[in-house]
C-alpha cells in the first residue's frame, strides 16, 4: 500500500506508520496531487478530496489521477452526494446541506450531486461505474477510466 500526500504530511505518516511497527507493509510519498500521483495502482481512494476544491481545481486533480491509471485501476471517491430534491425531515440531508455550507465559508470547496460529480469526472476521461451508499453522510463511487 502506498500513502500519497503533501510532504509534510507525508513526513508525519511515515513517523506514525514507523512507530506502529508498520513500514514493511506501507509505503509513504510526499508530493503535489496537481502534478503527479504514483503511477500504476490496481486502486487509487480519494476520500474527502474533491469536495475541498471548486470545480477547475477538482477536474485537475481527477486528471492527474487518471493520467496515473493503467486501464484496470479503479478510482475509489469517498464524498458526500447532495440529494437533487431536498427532504427537510431526513437529518443525513440536513447534515449534507450544513457540510456544504461550511466547505463553501472555509476551504472554497462545495458537496455535489451525483450528476455534477458525473460532469466531473467526464472531463477527466473518468466515469462513475457503481455509487455504494452508507448509512452515514459519505458513499463510495467506484470509478474506471473512459
Amino acid at each position: 500500500m502506498t500513502i500519497f500526500d503533501l510532504p509534510h504530511v507525508a513526513d508525519a505518516a511515515r513517523d506514525r506508520i514507523a512507530a506502529a511497527g508498520l513500514s514493511d507493509r506501507c509505503e509513504v510519498v510526499g508530493g503535489d496531487a496537481f502534478v503527479a500521483v504514483p503511477a500504476g495502482a490496481d486502486a487509487y481512494v480519494l476520500k474527502g478530496v474533491i469536495h475541498d476544491w471548486e470545480d477547475k481545481e477538482a477536474v485537475a486533480i481527477l486528471r492527474t489521477c487518471r493520467a496515473a491509471m493503467s486501464e484496470g485501476s479503479k478510482l475509489l471517491l469517498i464524498e458526500r452526494i447532495l440529494p437533487e430534491q431536498i427532504d427537510p425531515d431526513d437529518a443525513l440531508t440536513r447534515a449534507k446541506f450544513i457540510h456544504d455550507i461550511n466547505m463553501m465559508v472555509n476551504p472554497g470547496g462545495r458537496e455535489r450531486t451525483e450528476a455534477e460529480f458525473h460532469n466531473l469526472l467526464a472531463q477527466a476521461d473518468l466515469r462513475v461505474t457503481r455509487v455504494i451508499s452508507m448509512p452515514i453522510p459519505l458513499a463510495v463511487m467506484e470509478i474506471d477510466p473512459l
